[in-house]
């Protein structure tokens, strides 16, 4: 049955053009197909116009309802990948998953209260097509628009190479680093860090700290731009990475490991200072 909704959904689909198609599934993908689901459903159930105008009036109210769930759902998700990747925790962390799982549910309920009140002018067997669609609408919208798109649902996109991944984290310190945010520029560092001179992760932190309230780190800049990577396995090495400041200009050297599918740097090392 699930197959045979997807095929009829791609055939219609292909049918109305598939320029088209594209733009309305690109969009919004779960509205394109639900709409043209809702069709289906009401040309299959021989509707009289009374009950069709409430099924039509009932989608739009669901749709209004999912329209502002999924984007909470979506701008939530994209600020927890954000302190994720910031290295944030605590609280502020936790309520933002507990507010997500929250709005999850309550896309549950949505879809479940939609089914229930839609079976009221349907017949048993229309009525579990819906339901089956609305229970598996990501799924079907993946393999819809991979059928119409041209894309494969099954196809992974390519893992980033190793040296992309670990230049992307030196950004973050250099960027982070000329901006005053020492915290989030040793994000990347891992808690193995260690310096002989500077000590731990927690201990070079307190040392900026401190070198900032001293005003050596004015004007500070971290030039990566002649940077270069070398990449051994588990772990890696940084070179051309120029640091300027009040205090003078400096060489750094860093080596990272990979930490459970995470570049870390856990070594450091300064020339010219």
């Amino acid at each position: 049955m699930y197959k045979l909704i997807v095929s009829t959904l791609v055939a219609v689909l292909a049918l109305s053009g598939t320029a088209y198609a594209q733009m309305q599934l690109m969009e919004n993908p779960n509205k394109a197909i639900e709409k043209l689901l809702l069709l289906e459903l009401v040309d299959e159930a021989g509707l009289d116009t009374y009950a069709m105008g409430e099924m039509l009036d009932g989608y739009k109210v669901y749709r209004d309802a999912m329209d502002e769930l999924e984007s909470r759902r979506d701008t939530l998700r994209e600020e927890i990948q954000d302190a994720i990747a910031a290295g944030e925790a605590g609280y502020e962390l936790t309520d933002k998953v507990r507010t997500l799982m929250g709005v999850d549910f309550e896309i549950f309920q949505t879809k479940q209260n939609a089914a229930q009140e839609a079976a009221t002018v349907l017949d048993e067997v229309t009525s579990a097509k819906l339901y089956l669609v609305l229970s598996q609408m990501d799924k079907m919208t993946d393999e819809v628009c991979a059928a119409i798109c041209g894309r494969g649902v099954e196809e992974e996109e390519a893992a980033p190479a190793p040296e992309k991944v670990i230049l992307d984290a030196l950004k973050v310190f250099s960027d982070e680093m000329m901006a005053g945010n020492y915290e989030k520029a040793l994000s990347v560092f891992s808690d193995d860090f260690s310096h002989y001179e500077f000590g731990s992760k927690e201990n070079f932190l307190g040392f900026l700290k401190d070198s900032e309230a001293m005003g050596d780190l004015d004007d500070l800049e971290v030039n990566i731009g002649d940077a270069k990577v070398e990449v051994d396995g588990d772990t890696a090495e940084i070179s051309g990475v120029e640091i300027t400041g009040s205090f003078g200009t400096a060489d750094a050297e860093l080596t990272l490991k990979n930490e459970g599918g995470e570049w870390k740097v856990v070594g450091m090392e300064l020339y010219g200072v």
